[in-house]
């Protein structure tokens, strides 16, 4: 998420979000206008075809009534003929006896098909059981020999004269359903429309598509004045239709119009110019660009300030950015400042690298300097103590000569390292030590010296604590814990948060002032001499703690200081 190209996409996709739910919208009230219009042409269809086929029928009716009472001439089918003339919607009129048979048939010129011989030529199989006193008019289809598309279907209205309730003779009006306009209509003839004419019963006189799955009678429970009736079917095909019956001013005959139902997802899959589509498609696009265009503009140069400004923080001062041809034009002068910066930094930099190096070996000649005035000091101390007869006094001056030498050594040790704030307390001590050590005559006495040094490197200041520290303790332990030989050991150690520096000789320990009977030999105070004073002046710089102790190993004295400070 915080990736500026996806950041930026966000920020896309929600500027064009309100506009998307528009289209979706705008795609939706669409699609329900244009089913509102579908429904419309079809409910208006669907009543031209009941129109028609209720004028049809109802024609055929007052027809039949009429041409039964007249008196037929000899010349029938001439006087049948001239009836279809005057009435031309009609193809074929024709008088049976009660029997089934042909009295007289009339048909007109553009009639020539065959009726398949495996239908009746009535409704009924030489009886008269369809046919009633109350409603003598039977309504039914028939169809031509043939198979489909060729085969044509027929509308027949047939009309029963009863005589003393009996039948006397049948009248049989033809009408050739490719003749009723609305069925040819464009939008009924549609391959996702199916149009029918029926019965109350539920059969299907006249259809216009190959296969129309049957209607249940209960649908057709509706008033005969115009209503129509709307339902949602699946048909045995899986096929998901809207049903429309509306009654004919024809009893018990009804038109039935079956349409695909509208699909919202459906019709934007498959229509790629949808309100729909193309919003979404420029949404994509804009995507796609707003992540290539924020890659190349942005990212890719912003890469090589990031790694220039990474370079220069690891000390490479020579780094640059350079030009940035290609980058907007705030990027360009980002760069630019970028690069006045670092050549003004770099520039400062050379100049404190140079003063600080003039100051550095000023600071080294400075401390070499104190330390051969130092130098300069011992060797008058030295002359001076051939002069003096007085052993008291030439202890004195070595005294005060090794004090001023571990000065002069930490110095020494300043201006040779490689780092003029810190002593590397190593060597430094380790030299001290030694030079102690001869200075004191250890060796002629018979006395060995031992140390463990680890201490970290400390600042000139806290050296020079240290090494006094320690010279003191040695000369005390010279002087007064092994003076006719034995061991002194020296640690210089660091813990997690303080230091230890201890001297220990494996002498008795010096002559104490005052000891109470019966005290802790653990824990002892000294007789305060010089040595002893100045250890504790030590401690306190080192803002630590001075004690001494006798312990199995000897005559302990020790220095405890924070590590740090």
């Amino acid at each position: 998420m915080r990736d500026l190209r996806v950041r930026f996409s966000l920020i896309l996709a929600v500027a064009l979000l309100p506009s998307l739910i528009f289209s979706v919208w705008h795609s939706l009230q669409d699609f329900r206008s244009e089913t509102a219009a579908r429904q419309f042409n079809v409910l208006q269809s669907t009543r031209a075809l009941e129109t028609e086929v209720g004028e049809t029928i109802n024609t055929g009716k007052a027809l039949l009534r009429s041409i039964g009472t007249r008196q037929m001439s000899s010349a029938c089918e001439l006087d049948l003929e001239g009836i279809l003339d005057e009435f031309g919607r009609f193809d074929e009129l024709d008088i049976f006896d009660a029997q089934g048979q042909f009295l007289c048939s009339a048909q007109s010129p553009q009639v020539s098909a065959r009726f398949d011989p495996a239908t009746p030529p009535l409704p009924y199989d030489g009886g008269i059981t369809q046919f009633q006193m109350g409603d003598p008019f039977h309504i039914y289809s028939q169809h031509s020999a043939g198979s489909a598309p060729d085969r044509q279907s027929y509308l027949v209205v047939s009309h029963a004269f009863f005589h003393q309730d009996t039948v006397r003779e049948i009248y049989r009006l033809k009408t050739d359903a490719s003749r009723l306009r609305a069925l040819k209509n464009s939008i009924l003839s549609g391959t996702d429309t199916r149009a029918a004419i029926v019965t109350r019963s539920g059969n299907i006189l006249i259809s216009n598509a190959a296969i129309f799955d049957a209607v249940e009678p209960e649908w057709l429970d509706i008033e005969s004045d115009g209503g129509i009736l709307e339902r949602h079917v699946v048909w045995d095909s899986g096929e998901m239709q809207t049903l429309y019956i509306l009654a004919t001013r024809a009893p018990n005959i009804f038109i039935t119009v079956s349409q695909t139902r509208p699909d919202w997802i459906h019709r934007t899959l498959i229509n790629p110019v949808s309100a729909l589509f193309i919003p979404l498609l420029g949404w994509v696009f804009a995507f796609v660009a707003i992540w290539m265009a924020t890659d190349r503009l942005l990212l890719s140069h912003l890469k090589r300030l990031s790694e220039a400004a990474l370079d220069f923080a690891e000390g490479r001062f020579d780094r640059r950015v350079g030009t940035l041809d290609e980058a907007p034009k705030q990027l360009r002068e980002l760069a630019s400042a970028f690069d006045l910066m670092a050549d003004g930094v770099s520039q400062r930099d050379e100049d404190l690298n140079r003063s600080l190096k003039e100051k550095e070996i000023l600071l080294r000649e400075i401390h070499h300097r104190v330390k051969n005035n130092l130098q300069i000091i011992i060797s008058l101390l030295n002359i001076q103590k051939r002069e003096l007869k007085n052993p008291v006094y030439n202890e004195a001056i070595d005294e005060t000569r090794n004090r001023i030498n571990a000065i002069a050594l930490v110095h020494k040790a300043l201006y040779e390292s490689d780092n003029i704030e810190d002593v590397p307390m190593g060597t430094f001590l380790s030299q001290l030590i030694g030079q102690a050590a001869r200075t004191l005559g250890v060796e002629r006495k018979g006395i060995t010296v031992k140390y463990h040094i680890t201490l970290e490197p400390r600042t000139g200041d806290r050296a020079i604590s240290i090494a006094m520290f320690i010279m003191e303790a040695m000369t005390n332990a010279v002087k007064h814990g092994v003076p006719n030989g034995g061991t002194i050991t020296i640690k210089a150690i660091d813990g997690d948060e303080n230091s230890l520096v201890s001297v220990t000789d494996t002498g008795n320990g010096p002559k104490f002032r005052h000891q109470s009977r019966g005290a802790d030999t653990n824990n002892i105070s000294p007789k305060p001499g010089t040595g002893s004073r100045l250890m504790e002046g030590f401690a306190r710089q080192l803002s630590g703690t001075y004690a001494t102790s006798l312990s199995k190993n000897g005559f302990v004295c020790q220095l405890t200081f924070p590590k740090e400070i």
